[in-house]
């Protein structure tokens, strides 16, 4: 069920199955342990209050190396049709870098000078016309 007051559009939905009371770390994404797992989706909300998967198990980020502290290379692995932006945003959520990119294709790396970043951890976000994918890198 959709709360009445969720916001339209892509959020995030983390869903958590541990066998042990209070072992719910909310920094293991996607993680998988002898007590239980934990696993990251992209929903849109629509106007109708209907949740649909946003499938993005086929793209992903590659970011190296990381931590990182003087650059970062990204890579996009998988096929994307037409623009995308990427986002950088730092642990407040207010975007530090974003960069338009023209018919990315997956042989293409994105070389990202960290000289005017501070040190701490960030999330980089690839926005294109199916969905959002996401990768955490730490810059030290």
């Amino acid at each position: 069920m959709v709360p009445s007051n969720a916001l339209l559009g892509i959020t995030g939905l983390r869903i958590r199955s541990h066998s042990l009371p209070g072992n719910n770390f909310s920094w293991a994404a996607c993680t998988f342990s002898t007590f239980g797992e934990l696993e990251d989706y992209f929903v849109t909300i629509d106007l109708f209050n209907k949740v649909k998967e946003i499938e993005t198990k086929e793209i992903k980020i590659i970011a190296y190396p990381n931590p990182a502290s003087q650059q970062l290379t990204i890579k996009i692995d998988g096929t994307i049709k037409g623009n995308v932006r990427l986002k950088m945003l730092n642990i407040n959520g207010k975007e530090v870098y974003t960069k338009e990119i023209l018919n990315l294709k997956n042989t293409d790396r994105i070389l990202l000078n960290l000289s005017s970043y501070t040190e701490g951890i960030y999330i980089l976000q690839l926005v294109y016309n199916e969905g959002v994918v996401m990768q955490k890198v730490i810059i030290e």
